[in-house]
């Protein structure tokens, strides 16, 4: 990424993530990236580049704790019917001219969540490490993008979620390690795992998400990754799976379900969290069928992963325990913009307040993932990851989704996002 310019913003409405105060007329002084000092009485040093924001809000930027690189994720027939066109995907995939596919799409998937104000994501099983060459593209600074957290393939069972694209099926425990091992190698952040089905590959409508890797392989890869300092994140969408990761030291469940008391209980006491994705199966099963192109089973089956995801949120809301967000991009409606929808979404569904929302949209995240010391919240000495609103988003948080400035550790970003009106104006239909 391209060092930034030293900047003085000033003349601005600054929000506390932590207690929803808003100092007004405050200035703010970025230096090699970082935030140096902010507050009122700043005075710009020479050198700077200063920007007047005429009293608009400044905000940390949004982070996505879970998103896919592979696709834009606007609705297709193709997708819905895995059929001729996810042929064609598979087999053009191992190419030369699929992987240059992978990384364009990457790379638009990054400057996309960042020109719509997420200046962190996580992505959570991309292929052919498209993640990995992302993130060493704009370290090199040959485009400016989010912060980026990777996890390469996700492994898991030889029928498990995702085998044959954004997971490798792993039949014993070397397998395991050896995955592991590369996956590390390749330089992954986090290590993912698929303990369970998804919607696309349930075996009917009404049993999706079913387990599909073991508790005992589960335990063997988080005792693995775990020696190795990494952390192990799982896609699970039914309550005996997550009750098994929980168990086994997961650090963050993916998606979630009905949780019981027991549950309840380890995730209080654990550092284990659940991440919340309502960005694919909301609108899904909110809107009609001709638009998310599902078939009526598939429709069936999201409805059943959805309200699992739904009040493992409410369950977790309503007892104090932090939960993440993310957006789950690339799947059908969950966009790379979206992450602003995500934390509506959240409003909505667990009744929380507009600053709880936004709090975990950005330092809930952060400390979630472990880069609270990092970004998060505007405070001295952490990256200058920073969004610039029109209005407050603690008044409404719809202004999240018209970012007027985005600043990517200091660095200002002008493009505008590549706007998908029709699914767009569908999503917003449901705020």
């Amino acid at each position: 990424m391209k060092k930034a310019k030293n900047c003085f913003l000033e003349n601005a409405s600054l929000i506390d993530v932590e207690t929803g105060r808003v100092l007004e007329n405050a200035s703010l002084r970025i230096e090699d990236g970082k935030i140096i000092s902010f507050g009122k009485g700043i005075s710009k040093r020479k050198g700077d580049k200063a920007i007047n924001l005429g009293g608009a809000y400044l905000a940390p930027g949004l982070i996505d704790a879970h998103c896919h690189l592979f696709g834009n994720g606007v609705p297709k027939k193709a997708i819905a019917s895995k059929g001729k066109g996810q042929d064609f995907l598979k087999k053009l995939i191992p190419t030369e001219l699929g992987l240059l596919y992978l990384h364009h799409t990457a790379k638009a998937s990054l400057q996309q969540a960042l020109y719509s104000g997420t200046t962190t994501v996580r992505s959570l099983g991309d292929i052919r490490y498209s993640d990995i060459w992302a993130k060493r593209k704009m370290e090199e600074g040959k485009f400016l993008g989010p912060s980026l957290l990777t996890s390469g393939y996700a492994l898991t069972s030889p029928d498990g979620h995702g085998v044959g694209t954004i997971s490798l099926g792993c039949s014993n425990r070397q397998e395991y390690l050896s995955q592991i091992e590369k996956n590390i190698q390749q330089g992954c952040d986090w290590i993912k795992i698929m303990a369970t089905a998804g919607v696309m590959d349930a075996t009917d409508s009404d049993h999706p998400g079913e387990a599909r890797m073991s508790y005992e392989d589960i335990k063997f890869v988080v005792e693995r990754a775990h020696e190795r300092g990494k952390r192990v994140s799982s896609h699970t969408e039914c309550s005996k799976s997550v009750a098994d990761c929980l168990q086994a030291g997961v650090d963050t469940i993916e998606h979630g379900a009905a949780l019981n008391q027991d549950d309840i209980a380890r995730l209080r006491q654990e550092k284990s969290h659940i991440v919340v994705t309502l960005s694919p199966s909301y609108p899904t099963v909110a809107l009609p069928p001709e638009d998310s192109k599902y078939s009526p089973e598939q429709i069936k089956a999201t409805k059943i992963v959805y309200e699992g995801i739904a009040s493992a949120a409410r369950t977790c809301f309503e007892n104090a325990i932090p939960v993440g967000l993310g957006t789950d991009a690339s799947c059908p409606f969950a966009l790379h913009s979206t992450m602003w929808r995500e934390v509506c979404f959240y409003q909505k569904v667990v009744g929380c307040s507009n600053l709880e929302a936004l709090r975990a949209g950005t330092l809930g995240n952060a400390e979630i993932l472990g880069i609270a010391k990092l970004t998060g919240s505007i405070e001295i000495g952490k990256q200058a990851d920073l969004v610039v609103y029109r209005s407050n988003p603690l008044e409404d948080l719809k202004a999240l989704g018209s970012p007027r400035m985005v600043f990517a550790k200091g660095a200002l970003c002008t493009k505008k996002k590549k706007r998908f009106k029709k699914v767009e104006a569908l999503l917003d239909s449901l705020l």
